[in-house]
């Protein structure tokens, strides 16, 4: 081999494998050349689980982002509509079958029993303003299942029924959220009925009557419309729980449950009582579909940050030392506003009565204008 030919060898390993020797042997060559080898497929052997994870995690990211960005986006949406996910009513009721809930509407019976009555003398007929400022909620609502029960208690029927919020007109609930209520009245069993007034004992039937009597429906401690599978209706809602404990519901109803189908009220039960303090028949008189959303809508704007809790403890607060003392279980105090007052009692128009109960089974009443935040006068 020439001298020029071996200048270019080491010249070429010396680039390449950083040899530094100008002696150059074919072993320190061939030793040289494998430690790079082993050093490079160490180096390759050692990058590849470092790459596995950054391609896993990549794959990851790319599956998980659109999730991850759609759930966002739908938080965000939720909170500025107040609006939960669209629920699978067919998937709901279902499961409220299975729990006994009846998810089909019933046939109303001829029958009313008992149709419930407020006082021999009313004192007070509420209007669509009391019925919004006495809510908790207001909205509009889908049935999916009802339950009749008897509390036992006060004998009386009732419904349960599970509510799907189809729109709403304050901050209080959510649409798409499910909720539970229950309303005075119901449809029942005659013998259920006659079980709940002891009828049986004071008139002694006979087995075969009471038979027949398991076999008839009856409308049982009725007042306005019954709650029934697939109703659509205006409800307003109170948290009110002096009837039935609250775990058995959400919310009871306050005023009347108006039913509507393609934007017509209609109105199933006709019969009310003769003494009516919501005033049914004038109300259905006296308003159509639009009307009745659009005044709801003013009401609601016009009740602005009103609330009972904060109304409540300013009435409580009004009070002196001495009085506050007597006082029992201030938060559940009654909070009722009057839209036309009550001349015979003093109490102005658009004025709030909290009611307090006392240690000395009287009761404490705090007249309250709430727009104005102003306490009117106290009665003892």
């Amino acid at each position: 081999m020439s001298n020029d030919q071996n200048q270019e060898i080491k010249k070429v390993m010396t680039d390449n494998l950083n040899l530094q020797s100008t002696s150059v042997h074919f072993s320190d060559i061939w030793s040289h050349a494998n430690q790079q080898k082993r050093r490079q497929h160490f180096i390759r052997l050692a990058s590849v689980p470092a790459i596995c994870m950054l391609v896993i995690s990549f794959i990851i990211w790319t599956i998980q982002s659109p999730i991850y960005t759609l759930h966002d986006s739908h938080s965000m949406d939720s909170i500025a509509t107040k609006e939960m996910p669209t629920i699978n009513i067919n998937y709901e009721k279902s499961l409220l079958e299975d729990k006994g809930y009846q998810i089909e509407a019933s046939s109303l019976p001829n029958t009313a029993e008992q149709t419930p009555t407020s006082t021999k003398d009313i004192l007070y007929q509420s209007t669509l303003e009391d019925f919004v400022y006495n809510a908790d909620a207001v909205i509009k609502g889908r049935i999916l299942g009802t339950k009749s029960f008897i509390y036992k208690k006060n004998q009386m029927a009732y419904t349960k029924a599970k509510v799907l919020v189809t729109d709403t007109y304050n901050d209080s609930l959510q649409k798409n959220q499910i909720i539970t209520i229950i309303k005075r009245g119901a449809i029942i069993t005659k013998y259920e009925y006659m079980m709940t007034m002891n009828m049986n004992e004071k008139f002694n039937f006979t087995e075969k009557e009471l038979q027949k009597a398991k076999s008839e429906k009856v409308i049982a401690y009725n007042y306005g419309e019954l709650l029934q599978a697939d109703d659509q209706a205006f409800f307003f809602l109170t948290r009110d729980n002096s009837i039935v404990p609250t775990k058995e519901y959400d919310f009871n109803t306050y005023g009347p449950v108006v039913k509507y189908k393609d934007k017509e009220i209609i109105r199933e039960v006709q019969t009310t009582p003769i003494e009516d303090p919501f005033n049914l028949d004038t109300f259905y008189q006296k308003y159509q579909y639009q009307d009745l959303e659009t005044q709801i809508e003013q009401y609601v704007e016009a009740k602005g940050d009103y609330s009972k809790e904060s109304i409540r403890q300013m009435a409580f607060l009004s009070l002196n030392t001495s009085r506050q003392h007597t006082v029992q279980n201030k938060d559940n105090a009654s909070v009722k506003y009057y839209a036309n007052g009550l001349v015979n009692l003093e109490i102005p128009k658009q004025t709030v009565v909290v009611t307090f109960a006392t240690d000395n089974n009287s009761v404490i009443k705090v007249l309250v204008k709430p727009n104005e935040e102003k306490i009117l006068k106290s009665i003892f």
